[in-house]
């Protein structure tokens, strides 16, 4: 087995003794309508040190190659370096993974895209915002996110991805179109702190978060920009009737000297 660099490899056991369970009934709910439930579960916090029992190890192997026996042993690699996913139109952002080989784009780190975050603004207007997020697990949590999700790609399916459309959405409801679009340094603060408030919760760091680019409706923008022209005009126009008042004050005071 060979483990990339930038990753670390996560042993489970399927040989060796069994683990102690106690036999119980299936678990009550946690209550009635409520996500109050703990995030991560006793039973998946059992990791195990002891090499002879059968489960998940506590502490991953780096980056190398192994003597694996694949019948006794899988391994399950998860990144440690950053973590990129794209929420994008091809082309807008992530431009320089086209054309690299399936293994050396795995390697870089990129590797997760999906579609523009289509979101309503409060004026009922459709936006599309292009957004690039990098996470990271520290190698010391990869055996938990793996007990927790099975894999990096459902901690993106299922807590990530969720989460950040669902923060745009939100925001994009409380604001009218254009306001949403001028205010893109907020929404990033926003979402990142956001961002990493949440994902600190399942060993996740939130490391960064762009916005790339919001795509409004041409309709809205080409009236956005009659209005600026107009303003702009309007203050030309102020600036003109001022500079004449001050030519006859001028010429007035010329007069009454001659």
């Amino acid at each position: 087995a060979e483990v990339l660099p930038g990753y670390v490899a996560v042993i489970r056991s399927n040989v060796g003794l069994e683990l102690e369970r106690t036999p119980e009934g299936p678990d009550r709910t946690t209550g009635e309508g409520k996500l109050g439930g703990p995030i991560h579960e006793d039973v998946e916090k059992i990791l195990i040190t002891d090499k002879y029992t059968r489960g998940i190890w506590r502490e991953p192997i780096a980056p190398g190659k192994y003597n694996l026996n694949a019948i006794a042993f899988s391994a399950y690699q998860v990144p440690t370096s950053a973590v990129t996913i794209d929420w994008a139109t091809e082309g807008r952002i992530g431009t320089e993974v086209k054309g690299v080989k399936p293994t050396e784009a795995k390697a870089a780190g990129v590797l997760y895209s999906f579609d523009p975050l289509k979101v309503t603004s409060k004026d009922g207007f459709q936006l599309e915002v292009n957004v690039r997020m990098v996470i990271r697990i520290q190698p010391g949590n990869a055996a938990y996110i793996i007990a927790r999700f099975g894999s990096v790609a459902n901690l993106i399916d299922q807590i990530v991805h969720p989460l950040i459309d669902s923060s745009f959405r939100n925001k994009a409801g409380e604001k009218k179109a254009i306001d949403f679009f001028q205010s893109r340094t907020d929404l990033q603060t926003e979402a990142l702190a956001h961002a990493k408030e949440r994902f600190s919760e399942y060993n996740v760091e939130a490391q960064n978060l762009l916005i790339a680019y919001i795509d409004i409706p041409k309709d809205l923008l080409d009236t956005q920009t009659k209005k600026e022209i107009a303003n702009q005009q309007q203050a030309q126009y102020d600036q003109e009737a001022l500079a004449k008042e001050k030519r006859i004050a001028v010429m007035e005071k010329s007069s009454r000297a001659d």
